[in-house]
């Protein structure tokens, strides 16, 4: 779900109690994500363990925390799986703390994704960084201009550093 008002909460919830989805990627926007009462009427309607957040580490702890959703999707694990999967550790433990933490050091990451473009942005990341090389995007996209590249590189090479300079925690 990307846009509010494409499926009323009301048909969704049809659509779980026939069993006709097995799950819900919930990708809308908002400016303070504790403020969504389209997500509010949603999980009051549909078990919220059917539902992940699907906007990265940005909205996770929120989400998780505040409306009960049962997982979260990341663009930015691409960079820092390392660091993707202790949020989440930190998450399932109530450790609201330590997951701010580590979504505070993917924000200038996802800063760039938000103001230029989020799949372009993430696709010249992995390739800025140094993790692989990437290639031009498919047909109807394009690269990212050059003139990003630094703020991207910056970016994307520190998310990758303090991934690998945290400890594993469980």
């Amino acid at each position: 779900m990307k846009h509010e008002g494409y499926v009323e909460p009301e048909n969704v919830k049809r659509l779980a109690d026939e069993k006709l989805i097995s799950g819900i990627k919930y990708a809308i926007v908002r400016p303070d994500p504790a403020k969504d009462n389209y997500l509010q009427k949603l999980v009051r309607l549909v078990d919220p363990k059917l539902i992940i957040s699907g906007i990265g580490e940005q909205p996770a702890i929120v989400h998780l925390r505040d409306f009960g959703l049962a997982g979260f999707t990341s663009g930015c694990v691409c960079v820092a799986p390392s660091l993707s999967a202790q949020m989440l550790i930190a998450i399932r433990a109530t450790d609201w703390n330590r997951a701010e933490q580590i979504r505070q050091i993917f924000r200038p990451l996802e800063d760039l994704r938000n103001a230029i473009n989020p799949i372009r942005v993430l696709h010249e990341a992995v390739r800025l960084a140094g993790i692989a090389e990437t290639g031009p995007l498919l047909p109807l996209l394009t690269n990212v201009g050059e003139s990003d590249h630094p703020k991207i590189v910056e970016a994307a090479r520190q998310l990758l550093r303090e991934n690998s300079e945290q400890p594993p925690r469980t």
